[in-house]
């Protein structure tokens, strides 16, 4: 029988008889008279005072029930959202791309210090968290290394990029509405001192003598001394090479070097371009619409590269064989035998955070000294352009040839003018690079949890130059390779 409040019931009670001695049990409805899940034990055989039990304890058992309901469900959508599970995430993905690796990123970053917070501080529904001062109070969270459940301590732009791409999304689908997490009024951080590290460049005589010198990259014993040179033990130091080159000399991206293929390789004029049209392994593009570009090739560069392509019989990908992600580990391989190769120690190496995002800096550095055409540089690295948009850079590609070629012959005038100054090439005779090499004897770890370091024998120069720490990058490239960078800088330490 259900007892009635108007027009909407407040309960239903009925006798429990699986019980040792059978009472009222109250169903309880909310007050949409709709029927919950609800059930309390009246405690009593008597009708009237189970009555009596039901109505005076029916609201705190609801509130209760619902507390426990929203937090669970609260909970559950966020610890769910980035997994199949999740309906919200498919519909969300129709509209929004995002990739595998920062679905794992995202959910981590959720499961890891988003929920336990919200667990601390009692929260169980959107609404209530979706203020400015939870906002703070969890960046303050995530800052606080001794205080979090993790023990770890985030960077301001860490935790502004996930509270940004992992938590306001989730927040503006439920709510459907612009949420305090996608303002940017009072919620990004600000970094700490010291807190943004600045990357190792490694200056332009230096790079140019090392990754233009064949001698240093040979696959050659001294018979005499035996000498075990660092090449010989690295397969597929060709590959390493000319990774450095391309992002040395063409300022390409990791992703964008990774899924170059034979047809990227274009001759316009008397010229020789790289189209950049895909740096994703689903082949949706690049990073942005501006990684769309045709990057000139110094006749070296694209010596090496064909040489590379005939050698290793190479029909379409040069170099991606089809793996299920980009193989970053190859990228820091590279990074590392040109570093040592320069004359740097792994604690250079980790003390002035030289990345293969260096490289890409590097080369916006030799083109911006030699260039003052901003815009130009910009479209050549591939970055959104807004600067002067009445200059038709970023649209090389709907211009004729002779405007494609004329702009890329400005980027391989710079590299010849270096070029040419470091070795002093005349046309009587060619002179080697400005230090005679050494040999030189150093620990090499490879990117591997499992390597040791192992003592190797190199040829260096004598004297390399100071590596130049810069803050003023762009660090749209360094978050992909983060994770790595750390996870080897961590292991070397450990071995040394």
């Amino acid at each position: 029988m259900a007892i009635i409040n108007g027009d909407a019931p407040l309960f239903r009670l009925y006798i429990n008889n699986y019980t040792k001695t059978p009472t009222y049990y109250a169903h309880l409805f909310n007050d949409d008279g709709h029927q919950t899940d609800v059930r309390i034990s009246c405690k009593t055989t008597d009708k009237e005072r189970a009555k009596l039990y039901a109505t005076e304890h029916r609201e705190t058992f609801l509130k209760e029930y619902f507390d426990k309901k929203n937090k669970d469900d609260f909970y559950n959508l966020l610890t769910e959202y980035y997994t199949e599970k999740s309906e919200l995430f498919k519909k969300a993905r129709q509209k929004r791309n995002v990739r595998e690796k920062h679905v794992k990123e995202y959910k981590a970053f959720i499961d890891n210090y988003f929920i336990p917070f919200l667990k601390r501080q009692k929260l169980v529904n959107f609404n209530k968290t979706n203020n400015i001062e939870i906002i703070e109070d969890f960046q303050i969270y995530c800052q606080d290394g001794q205080q979090n459940d993790m023990h770890h301590s985030l960077s301001a732009k860490t935790i502004n990029n996930n509270i940004s791409c992992a938590i306001a999304p989730i927040f503006n689908q439920v709510l459907k509405e612009k949420s305090v997490f996608a303002l940017n009024i009072k919620m990004n951080l600000i970094a700490k001192a010291g807190e943004k590290k600045s990357i190792g460049v490694i200056p332009i005589r230096t790079t140019f003598v090392i990754l233009l010198t064949d001698f240093f990259w040979l696959k050659m014993k001294d018979d005499g001394n035996k000498i075990p040179f660092l090449v010989n033990k690295i397969q597929n130091i060709e590959k390493y090479r000319l990774y450095c080159l391309l992002s040395n000399l063409c300022g390409l991206r990791n992703g964008e070097i990774f899924f170059l293929r034979k047809k990227s390789i274009l001759l316009i004029g008397n010229t020789h371009f790289l189209n950049i049209e895909n740096s994703r392994i689903d082949g949706t593009g690049t990073k942005t619409e501006a990684g769309k570009r045709l990057v000139p090739l110094h006749p070296f560069i694209y010596e090496k590269l064909t040489k590379y392509i005939d050698d290793e019989k190479r029909t379409d990908y040069i170099f991606w064989n089809g793996s299920k992600t980009i193989v970053y580990a190859d990228f820091l391989r590279a990074r590392t035998i040109l570093a040592l190769i320069c004359g740097y120690s792994n604690d250079d190496i980790k003390e002035h955070n030289i990345v293969f995002y260096s490289f890409r800096h590097f080369f916006k550095t030799m083109i911006s000294n030699a260039l003052n055409e901003k815009d130009l540089v910009e479209y050549y690295m591939g970055h959104t352009n807004n600067n002067d948009m009445s200059k038709n850079y970023l649209h090389l590609g709907n211009v004729g040839n002779k405007y494609i070629e004329e702009n890329g012959k400005k980027i391989i005038g710079v590299i010849e003018k270096y070029y040419l100054e470091l070795f002093k090439i005349n046309p009587e005779k060619a002179a080697g690079p400005f230090q005679e090499p050494t040999i030189k004897e150093i620990m090499y770890y490879d990117v591997s949890h499992n390597s040791k370091g192992k003592k190797r024998i190199i040829w260096t120069i004598p004297n390399p130059e100071e590596i130049e720490d810069r803050l003023d990058y762009n660090e749209e490239d360094i978050h992909e390779e983060k994770s790595l960078v750390e996870q080897f800088n961590n292991m070397m330490a450990k071995k040394m």
